[in-house]
């Protein structure tokens, strides 16, 4: 996961996380993009057609979250781990279906 990738850094220097806890930080999110990942085709096709510009929604949301839960210098807490897996969830969403070659617009 490339946002994580990008993110652990940041992380790490801007919440002063050690190596070893700014990396597990991101696991829910790992989770939930493979969750959604392997199960997004259970989806009836309906519903699929809307998966791509429906998971963007949730991820931006999730992305605008992890800004207000970080804004004051905490560590977020549990609501960190909630944005960071709903942004895992929504990207997962939005790309599964595209790298798959499965969504036409």
């Amino acid at each position: 996961m490339a946002a994580a990738r990008a993110e652990t850094p940041r992380v790490r220097g801007g919440l002063g996380y050690s190596p070893l806890r700014a990396g597990p930080t991101f696991v829910p999110a790992a989770v939930a993009l493979d969750v959604v990942g392997l199960n997004w085709q259970r989806l009836p096709g309906r519903w699929q057609a809307v998966a791509v510009p429906g998971g963007f929604l949730p991820a931006a949301a999730s992305f605008a979250g992890t800004g207000l839960v970080l804004r004051e210098g905490t560590d977020g807490g549990p609501w960190l781990l909630v944005a960071l897996t709903v942004s895992g969830a929504g990207l997962s969403f939005a790309y599964s279906p595209c790298s798959c070659g499965r969504w036409r617009p």
